[in-house]
């Protein structure tokens, strides 16, 4: 009930073939409530995102981290 009280920057990355954590489900709604909150959907990436896409998520760390300086 608090995640719109979450005031620093936020970074979701999902795949959009997840088949346990549905984008349109889980990430899509967590976005929705974090103000600060940026999503990104990775095509033909599953479940295992930090596995599959390791660049993009160094480059959502990167980024989240100069916004919160």
């Amino acid at each position: 009930p608090h995640y719109r009280e979450i005031k620093c920057p936020v970074a979701i990355l999902a795949g959009d073939i997840d088949p346990i954590a549905y984008p349109d489900i889980h990430a899509r709604a967590i976005a929705k409530q974090l103000p600060h909150a940026t999503l990104t959907v990775l095509p033909g990436i599953g479940h295992m995102v930090h596995d599959s896409a390791t660049d993009e998520v160094v480059r959502a760390i990167d980024k989240v981290a100069a916004e919160a300086r």
